[in-house]
């Protein structure tokens, strides 16, 4: 998922995201990175890529039949990222055994499809 302004040089943001189609479709979606740019920081836009992204799983997740189910892994110490999906309904899971330097956080959600997968928004910097 990358957000951008069209005829601007800029990425203002980004997330990789999917599954591991090896695991089966109960094994739900991941998170596995989402930045933004650092002169864009502080206005809302992880939260809009962060929808995004749950959006296009709750299709894919509709459409596929695949486990409801997103996790991440977070920095214990990244108070931004904690603030971020803790708003986005994810809720600490604890110590990830296979990393211990980090915590798994995660949500259900309701699979649903869905057309509205591209977002048109207006950003004020």
């Amino acid at each position: 998922m990358v957000l951008y302004c069209r005829g601007d040089s800029d990425l203002y943001g980004f997330c990789e995201f999917g599954y591991d189609d090896s695991l089966g479709a109960d094994s739900g979606y991941a998170i596995s990175f989402v930045a933004t740019g650092s002169r864009y920081q502080g206005h809302g836009l992880g939260h809009m890529i962060i929808d995004c992204v749950l959006r296009w799983i709750s299709n894919d997740a509709a459409v596929s039949g695949r486990r409801p189910y997103v996790a991440t892994q977070i920095d214990a110490d990244n108070d931004a990222s904690v603030r971020l999906f803790s708003d986005m309904g994810f809720e600490d899971e604890g110590v990830d055994s296979y990393d211990p330097g980090y915590h798994v956080w995660s949500r259900t959600f309701e699979p649903v499809a869905r057309d509205d997968l591209w977002l048109f928004q207006t950003v004020m910097f």
